[in-house]
């Protein structure tokens, strides 16, 4: 007893010593300084905003003076921060890593001065992202983050000097007489349309595997987490980072990220094979009536189900792509839905005018929260499944140049 009552106060020190480590690295502050100078937007606004990854908040803002403005303060977190500049016509974001001893921004927000940093691109038109910013900082990680944007600029470009090549070909079959031929360079026209992804996300690849830093690694899968065709390949990066860099709050937004689309492709799967029941559940027409399963799927030997929303412009764009086939094979039994994500009535009357697509619309308007996108665990749209005669799922996410094919294989 003697020993243990000597021993208690030291255990008790220890005890509050830890307490007090751990208080201080819970209150630990990063400063920051960040400087800029702007062109052609006297009095504009400029924010600082904390990384998307915490939650997106306003950190601080200050207004363009003398062609000038300035941050100073602490941050709760290291990572990537958003700079951004309010002008008359746009926002202007600029990724800057932080903490760094010293950040400088030089924004042209109106002639889009290109920097020897970044190549123009073959259109002209879609400018590349930044080419009218140049940023300085003290950190390593910034460096990384510019020969990443390097990178992807540079596939931005080339992406369009394919597509016009693509184009050119395409118009010289014109007047070939090859019917084949012409629809060969149409697909590849076609094509190009889903392949944007593909170039800037193996930007990403090219820069890894050059052994930047864990952060600027970060910075780049999370330039591309959206491109699910990649998921697997970042995956794979991301599982060789350092444990600080998967556990940091960049990490674990992209972990998110990588997950919810390993789950899209997962369920892509594991719907085919299934059989719609209950079509009544996803909603009512535009009349307001309810839709029987039967009289749609008997009828037609397929069935797209495409889910889209008025609010959705990918969407829009999407639709008449594959509305065209339904066109092309509707007399042949092909038969078409369109099942809706608004949850505003006059909003989707609107859309479904505007298209003008003239096919099954129905609607639960319950916008995310319908029992559709929970039964059919839809993650995002556009989105679509070609079912057969009976019901079932036979593809999920077809493509248009897939449907075509197989409408030719199954409809002659």
């Amino acid at each position: 007893m003697t020993h243990f009552r000597h021993a208690f106060p030291i255990i008790a020190g220890l005890f509050l010593l830890l307490s007090c480590n751990q208080q201080d690295k819970e209150q630990v502050k990063y400063p920051y300084h960040i400087t800029g100078t702007v062109r052609n937007c006297e009095g504009c606004e400029v924010e600082l905003w904390s990384p998307l990854a915490s939650g997106f908040d306003e950190i601080d803002s200050t207004f363009v003076k003398d062609g000038s403005f300035s941050f100073t303060g602490e941050l709760p977190d290291t990572g990537f921060y958003d700079v951004t500049l309010k002008t008359p016509k746009a926002f202007i974001p600029v990724k800057v890593f932080l903490p760094a001893d010293s950040v400088h921004l030089a924004i042209d927000a109106e002639n889009r001065i290109r920097t020897n940093k970044f190549y123009a691109t073959a259109n002209e038109k879609m400018p590349a992202p930044l080419a009218h910013v140049s940023v300085v900082s003290s950190s390593p990680v910034q460096a990384g983050m510019e020969k990443y944007l390097l990178m992807r600029d540079s596939l931005w470009a080339k992406f369009y000097e394919d597509k016009e090549l693509v184009v050119a070909k395409f118009r010289q079959t014109y007047d070939s007489g090859d019917s084949a031929l012409v629809q060969q360079w149409a697909d590849s026209v076609e094509s190009m349309r889903y392949r944007f992804a593909n170039y800037i996300s193996y930007a990403t690849d090219l820069f890894i595997r050059q052994g930047e830093s864990p952060e600027a690694a970060l910075f780049a899968m999370l330039d591309n987490r959206n491109d699910r065709i990649a998921t697997e390949r970042f995956r794979a990066y991301f599982n060789a980072l350092p444990a600080t860099a998967r556990n940091s709050h960049e990490g674990k937004y992209l972990d998110k990220a990588l997950r919810e689309n390993e789950e899209r492709n997962k369920n892509n799967q594991r719907f085919v094979g299934s059989r719609i029941r209950n079509l009544d559940l996803l909603g009512s027409t535009p009349q307001g009536l309810e839709v029987d399963e039967d009289s749609l799927f008997k009828a037609n030997k397929l069935t797209l189900m495409e889910f889209w929303a008025s609010w959705c412009g990918p969407c829009r764009m999407e639709m008449p792509k594959y509305y065209i086939l339904y066109e092309q094979y509707k007399d042949k039994g092909f038969g078409f839905i369109a099942i809706s994500m608004d949850n505003k009535r006059d909003m989707w009357l609107k859309a479904i005018e505007q298209d003008g697509l003239d096919v099954h619309h129905i609607s639960e308007l319950k916008g995310p929260n319908g029992d559709d996108m929970r039964r059919f665990e839809i993650k995002g749209i556009p989105a679509n499944m070609l079912v057969d005669a009976t019901g079932k799922i036979i593809a999920v996410d077809i493509s248009r140049i897939d449907l075509r094919n197989k409408l030719k294989e199954s409809l002659l």
